[in-house]
């Protein structure tokens, strides 16, 4: 057979992306947001899955990066598109302005998958270049959060954020992994801080109906995003992957 037991999660993810799509067309962006949060649920569940049952194959893997593109490069773009025009308290932009800007994450995104799939780059500890999962989360972090509503200069502050970390994507910079075989002590506290503040925010949420999840999940998003690699990569670290990357780089033109 095809299809494993892990691939129907990942089938899950594409679904979710799906969706996203289906709810902006509906001007229903809160839902749109939602889905990629379905989505995401989706894609950790079938890495846990393709362990419990040892079902790792290549095609299980082909599917999970054509599974991540759809989930978290086109459908954040339609949710942006949506954000830009259909925003119930911010002007509409033109929609080709909005396409444009909108259009940055599914471009990027596409780079990146047809770059790494010429050639495959991997970091012991690190992901190279900005993860699109973290980008499509920053996306519904952002535009849900109290205070993208709270003064418009961060609705067009929106827009260098979908930029920037769309262009990140296919940067060879290191982006810091929770695969990394041994965690130094401050990060292990780092991931149980930033886990237990996003997980106690959200029970918050549902319990009294308002919350800060969104803010909270925006905030670290946006440190991995701008300046986590300058405080849990040493210069050494630094160093070696540079040398790494540039060695990548000279295999990859023959490619």
């Amino acid at each position: 057979m095809l299809l494993k037991a892990k691939d129907y999660f990942t089938l899950g993810n594409v679904l979710g992306g799906f969706l996203c799509v289906i709810f902006v067309i509906q001007g229903r962006l809160e839902w749109a947001s939602y889905s990629i949060l379905i989505a995401y649920a989706f894609d950790v569940s079938d890495g846990a899955v393709a362990r419990l049952t040892n079902q790792f194959n290549k095609f299980g893997a082909e599917l999970d990066n054509v599974a991540d593109l759809v989930a978290y490069s086109i459908a954040p773009s339609f949710l942006i598109y949506g954000i830009y025009t259909m925003h119930p308290i911010y002007p509409a932009l033109p929609w080709w302005i909005a396409a444009a800007i909108a259009s940055a994450p599914t471009l990027a995104g596409c780079i990146r998958f047809a770059r790494f799939n010429v050639k495959r780059i991997s970091y012991d500890g690190a992901f190279v270049g900005f993860p699109r999962p973290a980008s499509a989360l920053l996306f519904i972090g952002y535009f849900n959060s109290h205070f993208f509503i709270s003064n418009e200069i961060f609705y067009w502050f929106g827009i260098f954020v979908v930029f920037y970390s769309s262009v990140m994507h296919f940067v060879l910079v290191p982006f810091y992994s929770h695969h990394r075989f041994a965690h130094p002590l401050y990060i292990k506290v780092a991931f149980w801080f930033i886990a237990s503040s996003v997980a106690f925010a959200a029970i918050g949420h549902l319990i009294t109906g308002y919350g800060v999840t969104f803010d909270i999940i925006t905030f670290w998003l946006l440190n991995y995003l701008f300046t986590h690699r300058h405080l849990t990569f040493t210069r050494e670290e630094l160093k070696k992957f540079k040398a790494f990357v540039t060695e990548w780089k000279a295999d990859e033109a023959t490619a």
